[in-house]
């Protein structure tokens, strides 16, 4: 009797915030879109690696986000660690100093590298390999952008076409592969 009562409670207080239906919510594919697309792009912020020893900051052992004035040991910059080439490659003619101050100009030019890769993946037909097993991991559009992010297009090709597995410091593109294979957007 008490479980009834607590599945009518629930149910009316589901009609009471959703009276509209879960089925008719308007946007809802848009929006649930978006916030995979948000969660990615978070994602790439926070982890540098799937190595726990390789995070960007360890502070009182709880792990952080890269800060976005940071240059690291390679040369990358800012909170994507995005390199020089690749922010010429989407036309950001601005200074590295004006980047690594600016939140803003870094989500920006991360937006635009994305899309940036998914054209190189569409161009170079490396998309047709979406749904197919490497290595024994399956391939998704956010798994072969983020091996992108880490390695460039040049990789991804190697990767697939001979089956090179490319690293950057310790962490591999299958690293990163399984790390962001999770994610489902459309860019």
């Amino acid at each position: 009797m008490k479980l009834l009562f607590i599945l009518i409670a629930l149910l009316f207080t589901f009609k009471l915030y959703a009276p509209w239906g879960v089925q008719s919510c308007p946007n809802l594919s848009e929006q649930l879109n978006t916030w995979q697309f948000e969660a990615y792009i978070e994602r790439l912020g926070i982890e540098e690696t799937g190595k726990e020893e390789h995070y960007p900051m360890k502070i009182n052992g709880k792990f952080y986000k890269t800060p976005y004035h940071v240059v690291n040991y390679l040369g990358m910059n800012g909170r994507w660690q995005q390199s020089k080439i690749a922010l010429k490659d989407i036309g950001y003619n601005g200074s590295i100093k004006t980047f690594l101050h600016s939140p803003k100009i870094q989500k920006e030019c991360i937006i635009k590298l994305i899309k940036k890769n998914k054209f190189y993946i569409e161009f170079y037909k490396l998309d047709k390999y979406v749904g197919k097993r490497i290595h024994g991991i399956e391939l998704t559009m956010p798994g072969m952008l983020s091996i992108c992010h880490i390695g460039g297009i040049d990789k991804l090709r190697r990767l697939l076409k001979e089956g090179y597995v490319a690293k950057s410091g310790t962490t591999t593109v299958l690293d990163y592969l399984k790390l962001f294979n999770q994610y489902k957007f459309e860019i």
